[in-house]
């Protein structure tokens, strides 16, 4: 069973509902340990006085806060707690809102709640309040040594705990170059947009996390099984020369790269519901491939679906060319 890492209570006006918090994630990364290159020993750090130099055991380590050069306060758990009980001890539910107003950036790491002793029946209120108005709660809570604020949203029978960002720990955006909805640099126009549009809809489908994982880590595990089975375990890699594309100074031709992308990527779900169909057959008729050459494609074999990109570019460029005049075509890389 897991161990809850912090207990107390959550509250709002005179309510308090003993709870206790979980970890609701954990860490699937790669584990790589540092090695000498000279003789692939661990490299291992050590804890030490700086005084004198000699090692230190945990035991024996207290943490302090520098108020000044070389001098320090010393705060023992007893210390931290005492400074403010009821902040070290409470979930504050300091207002209520709507989810979609707190910007996915500003939300950082997710804890379980679980009910305490005798809190099933509160916990259970608060969790059915929060589902049936459609509001989270912004909440203050100390974890460790550092006051956090969060957000309480309910997610099935379980209430979470999402550690939010500080509005003045998020970087602003002003010295970014971020084209504007009116900069002539990013015109975009009616007909890329709806192929766009058409791509979004052919590739949506329900949210299913349990089809996506981490396909690097795997090839990497598969990479270090080949290393051990051809006995290259000290073996170490050099970069070698990789080739980089030739930079292209021609302009981007979106509706050439939409149609491919159309034709490539079908979806697994539907394309368009009923009371779209005539607006995909129109996007169709002016800019996408015929039906005829979608089916054509999807019936080719594998090997022709992973042909390079110029290739399979090409076609489409081509058809693009015919249907319309060659005058037409500096017109639409320049809105492009």
């Amino acid at each position: 069973m897991a161990r809850s890492l912090w207990k107390g209570a959550i509250s709002f006006g005179l309510v308090h509902i003993p709870v206790e918090m979980y970890t609701a994630v954990k860490d699937k990364g790669l584990d790589l340990t540092m090695l000498d290159k000279r003789d692939f020993s661990p490299v291992g750090f050590k804890r030490y006085n700086k005084g004198n130099n000699k090692e230190v055991t945990w035991d024996d380590i207290v943490k302090g806060y520098e108020y000044s050069s070389g001098e320090y306060v010393v705060l023992s758990e007893e210390d931290l707690r005492r400074a403010n009980p009821e902040a070290t001890g409470t979930i504050d539910i300091l207002a209520f809102v709507d989810a979609e107003t707190v910007p996915l950036h500003y939300y950082e790491q997710p804890y379980y709640l679980a009910p305490g002793k005798g809190g099933d029946k509160v916990y259970a209120l608060l969790r059915e309040t929060l589902r049936k108005a459609g509001k989270i709660g912004i909440a203050t809570v100390v974890i460790r040594v550092k006051q956090h604020l969060a957000a309480l949203v309910c997610e099935g029978d379980t209430i979470v705990l999402n550690t939010l960002r500080y509005a003045d720990e998020i970087r602003p955006t002003d010295d970014l170059k971020i084209p504007s909805t009116n900069a002539k640099s990013a015109t975009i126009s009616d007909k890329e947009l709806k192929m766009a549009m058409a791509l979004v809809e052919g590739m949506s489908e329900d949210w299913e996390p349990e089809q996506y994982h981490d396909n690097y880590r795997e090839d990497v595990l598969a990479l270090v099984e080949k290393k051990v089975k051809a006995k290259e375990t000290k073996t170490i890699t050099m970069p070698g020369k990789e080739s980089r594309p030739a930079s292209s100074g021609n302009v981007i031709d979106l509706v050439a790269l939409l149609q491919q992308s159309i034709g490539k990527k079908p979806g697994k779900g539907k394309a368009a519901n009923d009371e779209d169909e005539e607006e995909e057959e129109d996007v169709e008729e002016e800019a996408a491939p015929a039906p005829k050459a979608r089916k054509a494609a999807a019936k080719s074999s594998p090997a022709a679906s992973k042909a390079p990109r110029s290739k399979a570019a090409s076609k489409p460029a081509a058809k693009t060319a015919k249907a319309a005049p060659t005058k037409a075509a500096p017109a639409r890389r320049k809105s492009a």
